[in-house]
């Protein structure tokens, strides 16, 4: 425990401590931050990490729930004094809440399942659409794509299924999503050559594969 001098016997010798260590002399050093599952904070760094930002929906579109889920523990009710006083039943019950979805996605249910395509009915109602199609400046379909493209976002493709039954749809392909959340907001219900636009979500996949319904 201490370093003792060589000295005599009959001489009195007064104990000295060891030097102090390193550690001693900087102070208390930080831990490191650990990596490990139920460290605080641990969840959002690893979202982060893959990409995720604070404020936006949880999963790859961005349409999962905001803030987290989380237990609330409920008030007692007390009963009143002419019932005796006291509580109504036992104490200590929770309720999960939390979990709100993107507005943006609660925005887009109503037109349907998010995605990069549009479908627009009753756009067309009442045109010629063969003479519409063989002018030289591309057409209808062209002047769809580029007053889409310079409203609510870029275009891929536009399609008029004009083998259609009754009301020929008009399909608007965006390479983004959020260009297809703009378009069905303000489309929808839009006058348009005299007629109103319906407008709607329609699955990507149908529309590459030529299933236009």
């Amino acid at each position: 425990r201490y370093n003792l001098s060589a000295t005599p016997e009959d001489k009195e010798v007064s104990p000295q401590p060891a030097p102090e260590s390193t550690e001693q002399q900087e102070g208390p050093q930080e831990a490191p931050r650990s990596l490990r599952p139920g460290q605080a904070g641990f969840a959002a760094r690893l979202l982060k990490k893959h990409g995720w930002t604070e404020g936006t929906g949880l999963g790859a579109s961005g349409s999962g729930i905001v803030n987290a889920l989380r237990v609330q523990v409920e008030k007692r009710k007390k009963k009143s004094d002419a019932e005796g006083g006291g509580f109504v039943g036992p104490g200590g019950k929770g309720k999960i809440v939390g979990g709100k979805k993107n507005k943006a996605d609660e925005e887009g249910s109503k037109y349907g399942t998010m995605s990069e395509v549009v479908v627009l009915y009753g756009m067309v109602d009442g045109l010629d659409l063969d003479a519409e199609m063989a002018n030289s400046d591309g057409g209808l379909m062209q002047e769809i794509g580029e007053q889409c493209g310079n409203d609510y976002g870029r275009v891929e493709r536009v399609y008029i299924h004009r083998d259609a039954t009754g009301t020929v749809p008009v399909f608007v392909k965006f390479t983004s999503q959020l260009s297809g959340l703009r378009a069905v907001q303000a489309l929808n219900g839009r006058i348009f050559n005299g007629n109103e636009i319906r407008a709607k979500y329609y699955d990507l996949e149908k529309f590459e594969e030529g299933i236009y319904e």
